[in-house]
């Protein structure tokens, strides 16, 4: 998990961003988790590292479905955001920390 690394799943606040960790998800991946979530109110979607949210990249195909609390970018569709069910627990998953992090 993040937190073993001093971090959270990723926030992404600008497409040059986005697009950054499209290009770095290895070709083996097609979908990777971010901290992007509607847990506490169903709807609306918040960072869980509390970054506030600003740019979105979600896909035109998004479900309307009411158990897709979690959100994963995908790498076969240039970069774009789904909402997913977050009990998948075999995704690979995106972290940022803190430059100032440092290993004891």
């Amino acid at each position: 998990s993040c937190a073993i690394w001093g971090g959270d799943l990723t926030s992404i606040t600008t497409e040059r961003e986005n697009s950054y960790l499209y290009i770095i998800i290895p070709d083996t991946v097609s979908n990777c988790w971010i901290g992007l979530n509607d847990r506490d109110v169903d709807g609306t979607y918040t960072w869980i590292d509390g970054t506030e949210l600003g740019y979105t990249n979600w896909t035109t195909t998004m479900s309307d479905n009411s158990n897709s609390v979690c959100v994963q970018i995908n790498n076969t569709e240039e970069g774009y955001w789904y909402s997913v069910n977050c009990e998948n627990t075999s995704n690979t998953f995106m972290c940022k920390r803190p430059s100032s992090f440092s290993f004891q």
